[in-house]
């Protein structure tokens, strides 16, 4: 449903169609807002004062 709504010039669909980077599983979990949750095999970084986005709290280690 996600895909169906999106322009045939979109980026990641095309990467996705030619096979090159993702799929449309990928694209369907960007748009949900599920988000990239690791990088690299491993935890996102801290990169805002002790958190990795400025959504959570300082030290806050918790997984969402």
């Amino acid at each position: 449903v996600c895909t169906k709504l999106l322009p045939w010039r979109n980026s990641p669909l095309i990467m996705s169609q030619c096979g090159s980077k993702g799929s449309l599983i990928n694209i369907c979990q960007m748009i949900g807002c599920v988000g990239q949750q690791s990088v690299g095999g491993r935890r996102a970084p801290n990169g805002f004062m002790e958190r990795s986005l400025p959504h959570f709290l300082r030290n806050d280690k918790s997984p969402a």
